[in-house]
């Protein structure tokens, strides 16, 4: 009796389309369409580092995002857009925190100004 499963090269292809569907669906703007993809093929391979990407690609939030960029990194520590993203990532946060301290020190100085205009009234009303 002839074996009426799918091959393992046909199981790859399929996999290929889908993740080639997923990918479309992402750059068409439909990225939750492209993550449900995303995530079928993962369900099947999830060693599938180009799969990882999109989904980094369609997160809503940089905590997926950078999850799912390491987890490209770990499985091809080669991927430059994976590397590349992370990087850049990186770098965005850095300035943000640059700008938070810069702002506090700024409130600081303001608050102590006010203080100390507060003190010399107190003292020139006595």
């Amino acid at each position: 009796m002839r074996n009426m499963g799918i091959s393992s090269s046909d199981e790859a292809a399929n996999l290929e389309d889908l993740l080639q569907l997923a990918i479309t669906q992402a750059r068409q703007g439909n990225k939750q369409g492209a993550r449900v993809l995303l995530e079928q093929v993962l369900a099947a391979d999830k060693h599938n580092d180009r799969a990882w990407l999109w989904m980094a690609y369609t997160s809503t939030n940089d905590i997926d995002r950078r999850r799912y960029l390491r987890t490209v990194l770990q499985l091809n520590p080669s991927n430059k857009a994976a590397r590349q993203a992370l990087d850049k990532m990186q770098h965005q946060r850095q300035k943000s925190e640059a700008r938070t301290r810069q702002f506090g020190v700024l409130v600081l100085a303001i608050l102590v100004f006010i203080i100390a205009a507060a003190c010399l009234i107190v003292i020139v009303a006595r």
